[in-house]
């Protein structure tokens, strides 16, 4: 039988948004708050940071900003609503398959989760950072 501690263990707490059209989390302890646009200075949009297609960006009124965590100093990074804060089942989440992983011109991705709402795309922004320096 799960307790509530076992149930804790078995889910991650992550922030699902939209970007470039496709749902995307990333793990919410990386995340120290969600602000309207426009409430932060400057922002990188997530569609840049990750090497999508800028077009869904446009539109400001259908975008929030996640400030995000960073041992040199938070940044914020603009994202597409709808932006949510939920549990996911660990056993949801998958690698990324080797041909894909090697293959994809997306940064920061690490992994996969498939659940009732379809495919989400895992990312960890600090490492999307780093690429985007190199």
């Amino acid at each position: 039988m799960n307790t509530p501690s076992s149930l804790k263990s078995d889910t991650l707490e992550m922030v699902f948004f939209m970007a470039g059209g496709h749902r995307f989390a990333v793990e919410a302890a990386q995340v120290r708050t969600q602000l309207s646009a426009g409430q932060a200075g400057t922002t990188l949009t997530v569609e840049r940071l990750l090497g999508l297609s800028c077009e869904d960006a446009q539109n400001s009124a259908s975008r929030r900003i996640l400030l995000m965590k960073h041992s040199a100093g938070d940044y914020a990074v603009e994202v597409s609503n709808p932006v949510e804060l939920r549990r996911l089942e660990i056993n949801a989440i998958h690698p990324l398959p080797s041909l894909i992983a090697a293959r994809t011109k997306l940064v920061g991705i690490r992994g996969l989760a498939i659940g009732p709402e379809g495919l989400t795309m895992l990312v960890d922004f600090r490492r999307a950072l780093i690429q985007n320096q190199d």
